[in-house]
C-alpha cells in the first residue's frame, strides 16, 4: 500500500467525502492514484479529478497556490497589491477551485480578484490587463470529458506564461510540501479577512466593448439577412455571446437554447469539441428546421470556435486553416477597402498552420512570421511588439481552431471570432456567396491548400521513449527525398537549426522538440511529440492547383509518412 496514501487517510487537511473515496478504490486503483505528482508544466496543471497526488481535488491544487503565493511573494509588494485574477468555467469542481486558490492567495497577502460566475479564457486574459494585476488562472480542461478539469496560468501582459516565467512557477510549487500536509483554509473565512474582491459586471461589460469593437461596418451587418444559430457546448460563453448579439442588434441571431447554460456534465453531448462534428448534431437539427444558413460552436472556455455553413443540402463544417484563411483574407480586405491596412502589419501561426496564410498576407504587403505551436507564443511576439513598435498586430491563429483579431485578449478568443464570423458570413451573403464559395474562390485567386494531422498513440509505459529514439533516429537519417520529392528544408527546432543542402542557419524560435520537413512540390511534414502523453503527431500541408490534385497529394504524403513513422517507432 502507497505510503502516501496512507497519509492522506490519516490527515486531518484531506475531508471524509474524500477519504470515503479513497477507502473504496481498489489496489490498482491506489497505485494510479499516486505513482507520481500530477505535473504543473509550462501550460498549467491538467487531470483526471479524483483523490490522490495523480489526480486534480482540492488539496492538489491547494499545494499548486501556495507555490504560485510564495512566486508572487518573491517578486516584491507591488506583486502583491497589483494581484490575481481568478476565472472558470463550467467544469466540475471549478468554483470550488477558485475559492481554494482565491483562499490561499489572499492569505499570503495578495489582492484577488475573483469572478463570481462561469467567464470565458479570453475574458480571464482580458481582466488582467484591465486590471493591471501581477497574475491570473483560468479554471478549465477546455473541451476534454467531463471527469478533466485543470488550472492554466497567466502573465501580467494576459497571455500565458513564457517559458521562462513557468518554469520559476514550477520550481516554486516543487518546493511546497505534500498536498495532505498543507493546512485547509475556509473561504468564508478568507472573504472576510483576506483581501479577496468579487468581479463581475463591471468587466463584463468592458470586454464585450471591446469585442464589439472587431466588427468594420455595423450598419451592414444589422441589416443583413444571413440566419446564424450559436451554441457555447454549454460552456462559460452562452451569456457573453447572448448579451453582444443584443448590444449589436445582429437580426436572425438564434441560440441552441437546451445548450445555453453551464453544465459540468455536458449532457447533451459526445463531445464539447468543435472540431468534431457530434459537437453540431444539435445545431444542425435546430438549423435544418430554420433553414440556417451559418452554424457557430465554442468550446467550454470560450478559445476555440468552430463553424459549419449550409452548402443547399448539407452543413459542410470548416477546419481551422481554412477558416483562418477565410477570415485572414476579410480582415486584410476590409482594412484595404477603408484605407486602415497598416504598412507595418504582420500575422502570426503556428509552425504547424497552413502556408495559405503567408500568401494571402503576401498579397497585402504584410509580413507572416512562424511562432511554435501554443497561442502563448503568440502572445509572446505582440508583447514584443508593442514594446518596439516594429510591427501592427493584424491576426494571430492557429490550425487547432484558435483565432485573436485584436490583443485586447492575449489568448485566443472565439467571442471575438463569433463577431467576426457572422460579419464575414453576412458580407458574402449579400454578394449571394457562402463561406465555401468564397473559400473557392480564394483558392482560384491562391492555389489549392490541404492540409492533414495524423496522431499516433502507442499505449504502454515504454510509448514515450519508443517516440524519443524514433525521433532522433529520423534526426539521424538526414532524409533528402520524402514521398517522391525533394527535401529541400530540414529544420529540427531542438538544436534550433534549418538546413538547406549543404548549407546551414539558426532558427530564431525557442528549442522544442520538433522536426519540419519542407519538400521541393511546397508540400511540408512536421512531426511533433506530445509534451504529457505517449503521443505523436504528424502534421501534413500540401499545395496544388485543384482540389482533386491537392487530395490526391496529402493522401499520398500521409501514407508516406504514416508507413515510414511505423517503421522508426517499430510498430
Amino acid at each position: 500500500m502507497s505510503v502516501h496514501y496512507e497519509s492522506w487517510l490519516a490527515s486531518s487537511s484531506i475531508d471524509e467525502a474524500m477519504k470515503k473515496e479513497l477507502r473504496e478504490m481498489t489496489k490498482e486503483q491506489i497505485e494510479d492514484a499516486f505513482y507520481q505528482d500530477l505535473a504543473f508544466g509550462t501550460g498549467g496543471m491538467r487531470g483526471v479529478l479524483g483523490a490522490g497526488t495523480n489526480r486534480l481535488n482540492v488539496a492538489t491544487v491547494r499545494r499548486a497556490a501556495h507555490g504560485i503565493a510564495n512566486y508572487i511573494s518573491s517578486q516584491g509588494e507591488e506583486a502583491k497589491s497589483r494581484g490575481f485574477v481568478i476565472a472558470f468555467d463550467n467544469r466540475r469542481m471549478s468554483k470550488e477551485f477558485s475559492q481554494e486558490v482565491a483562499s490561499v492567495l489572499g492569505s499570503n497577502g495578495i489582492q484577488v480578484y475573483l469572478y463570481e460566475q462561469p467567464r470565458t479564457t479570453p475574458q480571464l486574459s482580458f481582466s488582467i490587463r484591465q486590471l493591471n494585476c501581477f497574475m491570473g488562472m483560468m479554471i478549465t480542461a477546455s473541451h476534454n470529458p467531463p471527469e478533466y478539469n485543470g488550472l492554466k496560468v497567466y502573465g501580467e501582459d494576459g497571455a500565458q506564461l513564457n517559458l521562462e516565467d513557468a518554469e520559476r512557477v514550477v520550481a516554486a510549487i516543487q518546493q511546497v510540501a505534500a498536498p495532505e500536509t498543507i493546512s485547509s483554509l475556509s473561504f468564508s473565512e478568507s472573504f472576510r479577512d483576506a483581501s479577496i474582491q468579487y468581479i463581475g459586471q463591471t468587466l463584463d461589460e468592458a470586454y464585450q466593448q471591446q469585442v464589439a469593437s472587431v466588427v468594420f461596418d455595423l450598419e451592414s451587418l444589422q441589416k443583413t439577412t444571413l440566419k446564424t444559430i450559436f451554441t457555447p457546448l454549454h460552456g462559460a460563453s452562452g451569456s457573453t455571446v447572448r448579451a453582444l448579439q443584443d448590444k449589436l442588434a445582429i437580426p436572425h441571431f438564434s441560440f441552441v437554447e437546451a445548450q445555453m447554460e453551464p453544465d459540468s456534465e455536458f449532457s447533451t453531448l459526445t463531445s464539447a469539441n468543435p472540431e468534431d462534428e457530434s459537437a453540431f448534431a444539435l445545431a444542425i437539427e435546430q438549423g435544418i428546421a430554420q433553414q440556417t444558413d451559418l452554424l457557430i460552436a465554442v468550446d467550454p472556455d470560450g478559445d476555440r470556435v468552430g463553424l459549419a455553413v449550409w452548402t443547399g443540402s448539407s452543413y459542410q463544417l470548416l477546419n481551422g486553416n481554412e477558416t483562418g484563411a477565410l477570415v485572414l483574407h476579410f480582415i486584410l480586405s476590409q482594412h484595404q477597402q477603408q484605407g486602415t491596412l497598416p504598412t507595418n502589419g504582420i500575422v502570426y501561426k503556428t509552425i504547424v498552420t497552413s502556408e495559405m496564410g503567408r500568401m494571402i498576407a503576401k498579397s497585402f504587403g504584410v509580413t507572416t512570421e512562424d511562432v511554435l505551436t501554443g497561442f502563448k507564443f503568440i502572445g509572446e511576439k505582440i508583447r514584443e511588439i508593442e514594446h518596439d513598435s516594429s510591427y501592427k498586430f493584424l491576426f494571430g491563429y492557429e490550425e487547432s481552431y484558435g483565432y485573436l483579431a485584436k490583443p485586447f485578449a492575449r489568448d485566443k478568443d472565439a467571442i471575438q471570432l463569433v463577431v467576426l464570423l457572422t460579419e464575414m458570413a453576412a458580407y458574402y451573403h449579400a454578394q449571394s456567396m457562402t463561406l465555401m464559395e468564397a473559400l473557392d474562390a480564394l483558392y482560384e485567386t491562391y492555389g489549392v491548400f490541404k492540409e492533414k494531422l495524423i496522431s499516433v498513440t502507442i499505449k504502454g509505459m515504454s510509448g514515450a521513449a519508443q517516440i524519443q529514439q524514433a525521433l532522433q533516429s529520423v534526426r539521424k537519417e538526414q532524409l533528402t527525398q520524402m514521398a517522391g520529392s525533394q527535401v529541400i528544408h530540414f529544420e529540427d527546432y531542438l538544436s534550433q537549426v534549418r538546413k538547406s543542402h549543404d548549407e546551414q542557419e539558426q532558427l530564431t524560435l525557442p528549442p522544442a522538440n520538433v522536426l519540419k520537413f519542407v519538400l521541393s512540390d511546397g508540400t511540408w511534414v512536421c512531426l511533433r511529440p506530445s509534451g504529457t502523453e505517449p503521443k505523436i503527431k504528424y502534421y501534413i500541408g500540401v499545395q496544388k492547383n485543384t482540389a482533386t490534385e491537392a487530395q490526391t497529394r496529402l493522401n499520398e504524403v500521409g501514407e508516406w509518412v504514416n508507413g515510414w513513422m511505423e517503421l522508426k517507432l517499430k510498430l
